[in-house]
């Protein structure tokens, strides 16, 4: 146990942006030569759509298709490139075109290595309605502690009848 701690402190400042749970319970150690033999992080693990992925990862380099809370700046724009993987010849909002070109490398990127991109996925627009409205029925800001601290009863109402309005737009996208 101490010699894994040992390691594991080593590890973290070195492999902290690749490993994300750098625990002793996610340790192989091998007992006979006292050394470390691998780490094994499956807290995430999953089988699922090969689509889903998109929505919870790349979003902080601008490719992710998940619903980050607060407006838009792209306007649906960003989205609807990453589903199409159309960047060409889009009059894009000035505070969204950063975003808009790391995405766009980040797409050209994937193309370039022969990679799944989400333009190439069957049924990812049906996909992404699920998604909005499993957000919108129950998101964070309307129910978490964190997000609600603070707010005024008004603010959490407004939001609510927000929430009530992109349900029912969601809703009018699937049929």
């Amino acid at each position: 146990m101490c010699v894994c701690v040992c390691v594991c402190s080593w590890l973290i400042p070195r492999y902290a942006d690749s490993v994300c749970n750098v625990a002793t319970w996610n340790a192989l150690f091998d007992r006979e030569t006292n050394k470390l033999t691998g780490l094994v992080d499956f807290d995430f693990a999953s089988v699922s759509h090969p689509g889903m992925e998109f929505f919870s990862s790349f979003g902080d380099i601008g490719g992710g298709l998940g619903n980050v809370p607060g407006p838009d700046p792209s306007e649906g724009l960003l989205r609807e490139a990453v589903l199409t993987g159309v960047f060409e010849g889009v009059d894009v909002p000035e505070e969204a075109r950063s975003k808009w070109t790391v995405a766009r490398m980040w797409d050209d990127a994937l193309r370039a290595r022969g990679l799944l991109r989400p333009s190439d996925i069957a049924g990812m627009r049906a996909l992404c309605c699920v998604m909005q409205l499993e957000m919108q029925i129950a998101p964070p800001r309307l129910l978490h502690p964190v997000y609600l601290k603070g707010k005024m009863p008004e603010e959490i109402v407004e939001g609510r009848r927000a929430g009530e309005e992109g349900i029912r737009a969601t809703l009018a996208g699937l049929v």
